[in-house]
């Protein structure tokens, strides 16, 4: 009996520091989320931008804590980021600054806080203050309230410090965050204007994983590459039609955004609560697939040094064996804070780099006019084929630059294909006219030209002339290239839509057609577009 006394005994000693312990950590783990704004003890700006965060002496006591506030308005601006906070009834700013000591005039520096870590430093001030803001600091917090009833907090190059996903989560935990649903970014053009953190949810899982900041700039480059979806457009209307709006692989949480549902078939999404559908460039499969889920810790990553974002895929028989080659239009990147990548072409695994650590996007505007797509040439007389590589920049001024990289598959590698060009010959023949000559092809073109607007930029008499037939002086710049069966046989011929200019002027719009032979995409018939028709892309015989 005794014995049994003595181990009840010790038993519920253990229990008694069990739950003392537990107690311990969940009133640690509550303070390590408070949410506190400090005041700082060195009132020298000039002494505390380039200090680290944690060196900097705060005030013995904060400021405001998270239960001075009543609601906690969580903002997002397209040229700024702000939020809004209100203090309990009793309170307000200005008191609470006189309270501590402090005039209510000036510049003075805080500091955020999360538990005893340090989130951003800033300026609390009084927009009747004729003091200067400090230099280098972009936060800040005015004394004076917004409508009697909500105190700012704006950050003015829209880093998204004030929008770190620690502050939301004590301030959610705390259940005084409010984010209204119409304030919620529901655009791409928005969703780009600041930094915003990144969650990532899996169709069936409950578990909600963080994205380190590396996959959100890879996230953010994959999601930049996009079209919208027309629902007036027959071929895109067939596939927005019966789009089930319910159904999602992926669920992506950007901090201060809508969700966004991802369907992995067609690469289509949509942000929460929108009929918007817009669709990937290419297949991203291998990026999901390279996802690493932390079920431990509630983080995802990327393990790999270098990953595939997404992929366009094509099979089609390029060397005359009879068998298909696997060709893929690739776009990788470095697991990086950036956006961008390399653009690949590969056939049966050998590999040719078309674009090498370049940025290109259509969100949150175009850099790229037309999105790089395959097509394919047959060879004149041959089995072979060239795979063409073509898409065009979006360019100041003329609009377009249109790109095209050949390629062909010989022996088990890959190679480039050379494109000639047309030369030309031009000549002033008087009165207005010029005549463009292409020697190789036994052909010209007639134009008419303003003489004087020419002169005003060329020079005049003898030397505008001198100028105009100068060899260098007019030059094609390709608009764009299209690859169509243009003479009626049955196979497609690439055409380069160009224009023939010494900038500011420009001379003719050509349409110059290729044939594939020897191992070279050469010319064989040039138009004007201007002068010879209305249809833009010309038949011609071989």
């Amino acid at each position: 009996m005794k014995r049994l006394t003595i181990l009840l005994t010790v038993f519920f000693m253990f229990l008694a520091v069990a739950i003392s312990c537990s107690n311990s950590n969940e009133e640690n783990k509550k303070a390590s989320s408070d949410f506190k704004i400090y005041l700082v003890k060195e009132t020298d700006f000039s002494k505390l931008i380039d200090a680290e965060l944690e060196d900097i002496p705060l005030d013995d006591e904060p400021l405001i804590t998270e239960e001075d506030i009543s609601a906690y308005y969580w903002k997002g601006q397209s040229d700024k980021v702000s939020s809004l906070f209100e203090l309990q009834d009793d309170k307000t700013l200005t008191e609470i600054m006189k309270d501590r000591g402090y005039a209510e005039l000036g510049y003075y520096p805080f500091i955020v806080t999360v538990g005893d870590e340090r989130m951003y430093l800033g300026a609390l001030y009084s927009p009747l203050t004729s003091v200067s803001p400090p230099q280098g600091i972009n936060i800040f917090i005015s004394t004076i309230p917004l409508n009697s009833v909500a105190y700012e907090i704006s950050e003015e190059d829209s880093k998204g410090l004030i929008h770190n996903n620690r502050i939301y989560e004590a301030l959610e935990r705390a259940e005084i965050l409010i984010l209204e649903k119409h304030e919620l970014i529901r655009s791409l053009d928005d969703l780009y204007s600041s930094y915003h953190s990144l969650k990532i949810q899996k169709n069936g899982e409950d578990a909600v994983y963080d994205a380190d900041k590396a996959l959100v700039y890879i996230f953010g480059d994959m999601l930049s590459k996009v079209e919208e979806l027309d629902m007036n457009l027959q071929e895109e209307g067939e596939l927005t039609e019966g789009f089930d709006y319910t159904y999602w692989d992926y669920r992506l949480q950007f901090e201060g955004a809508a969700d966004i549902f991802f369907t992995l078939e067609g690469n289509v999404f949509h942000f929460d609560g929108e009929t918007q559908l817009y669709t990937l460039w290419g297949d991203s499969k291998p990026l999901w697939d390279s996802l690493v889920f932390d079920n431990g810790n509630q983080a995802v990553n990327i393990t790999k040094e270098k990953i595939q974002v997404m992929v366009k895929n094509y099979a089609e028989d390029v060397n005359g064996d009879g068998i298909d080659e696997n060709i893929e239009l690739s776009y990788e990147r470095v697991v990086r804070e950036d956006l961008k990548g390399d653009l690949t072409v590969s056939i049966n695994g050998s590999k040719a780099i078309a674009l090498k650590d370049e940025e290109w996007f259509t969100k949150p505007y175009r850099t790229i006019g037309e999105m790089p797509k395959i097509k394919f040439q047959q060879e004149q007389n041959g089995k072979r084929k060239a795979v063409l590589l073509i898409y065009s920049w979006a360019t100041n001024g003329i609009g377009s630059t249109g790109v095209i990289n050949a390629y062909e598959y010989v022996e088990g590698d890959i190679r480039e294909v050379k494109i000639k060009d047309a030369e030309r010959v031009i000549k002033y023949m008087g009165e207005n006219n010029v005549n463009v000559s292409f020697p190789a092809l036994n052909s010209s073109i007639d134009l008419k030209i303003d003489t004087d607007e020419f002169k005003r930029f060329l020079g005049e008499k003898g030397s505008f002339k001198q100028q105009l037939e100068a060899k260098d002086t007019f030059y094609p710049h390709p608009l764009w290239y299209t690859v169509e069966d243009y003479d009626g046989d049955g196979q497609p011929e690439l055409c380069s839509v160009s224009i023939l200019r010494c900038p500011p002027l420009a001379l003719c719009k050509l349409h110059t057609y290729y044939k594939y032979e020897n191992g070279e995409l050469k010319p064989v018939q040039v138009s004007d577009a201007f002068t010879s028709t209305n249809n833009p892309l010309l038949p011609y015989n071989l």
